[in-house]
């Protein structure tokens, strides 16, 4: 993630700006796809979208209700979130939608409910990447998958230590900014997905498919391989972006 196009921990806009390269890349396309695998009874992972702009995803934890409750909050306090008031940053927003979760699942009884969190946010040529718990994002470029967040887990053990809805203030977020290429594609994915599939095996699973496609041939080949847990698969293309034309 140390490439000259990456920047972590980065949020101010106009800094990054210097690093996107000519012209603009925009997205052109996406898709998502979702699986409770074979195992589980319930499909604690939730995704969504505002427009082209924003997109976040969440696997869920405490409990088949609670995690799905957690999930579902954090997603949709993302999206109704954004842009308000006193939310200037990524790392504003996940601490506001933590507090959501955290009184959303509390009142149900639901103490020890949490949830993973990633959101990609993509804005005049920079993409900036927000993530929290062990859900992920990479980037796959020429054929090379690069991880682009951080795992918040205890080594050698799937124990979060960070996640939206924690009571100990244990949900500040990674931020990772880049600016993408025409050619790039992002994939958001939960671990049921990437604990199942090598990095190869997700290469392959996408070659010669749409991002719709991709995402639900991921899920796909996830549940083959054992489907132990829920699949979550959402996935950004990246293309050159006409030039404004100023017409007199």
């Amino acid at each position: 993630m140390s490439d000259d196009d990456t920047i972590t921990g980065a949020t101010d806009l106009d800094e990054l700006r210097r690093y996107a390269i000519a012209p603009v890349t925009g997205v052109s396309d996406w898709g998502a796809a979702t699986s409770s695998g074979r195992i589980r009874p319930e499909n604690e992972d939730a995704f969504g979208h505002l427009d082209q702009h924003l997109f976040v995803i969440a696997d869920g934890m405490g409990g088949h209700a609670g995690g799905r409750m957690a999930a579902t909050t954090a997603v949709q306090g993302v999206l109704s979130t954004s842009g308000t008031a006193g939310i200037s940053s990524l790392p504003d927003l996940v601490r506001s939608v933590s507090a959501q979760v955290r009184m959303q699942t509390c009142a149900r009884g639901f103490e020890n409910a949490g949830t993973t969190l990633v959101i990609t946010r993509v804005l005049q040529g920079v993409v900036t990447i927000a993530g929290v718990g062990d859900s992920r994002v990479y980037r796959l470029r020429d054929g090379e998958l690069t991880q682009l967040t951080t795992d918040h887990t205890v080594a050698g053990t799937h124990a979060l230590t960070r996640y939206v809805g924690a009571a100990d203030g244990n949900d500040v977020p990674h931020v990772t900014s880049l600016a993408p290429q025409a050619g790039d594609r992002l994939l958001m994915l939960t671990d049921g997905v990437f604990k199942q599939l090598t990095d190869a095996q997700i290469v392959d699973a996408l070659d010669g498919r749409s991002a719709g496609q991709g995402a639900s041939e991921l899920v796909t080949q996830a549940d083959r391989a054992g489907g132990r847990d829920n699949a979550t698969a959402l996935i950004i293309d990246f293309a050159a972006q006409p030039a404004e034309v100023s017409h007199v």
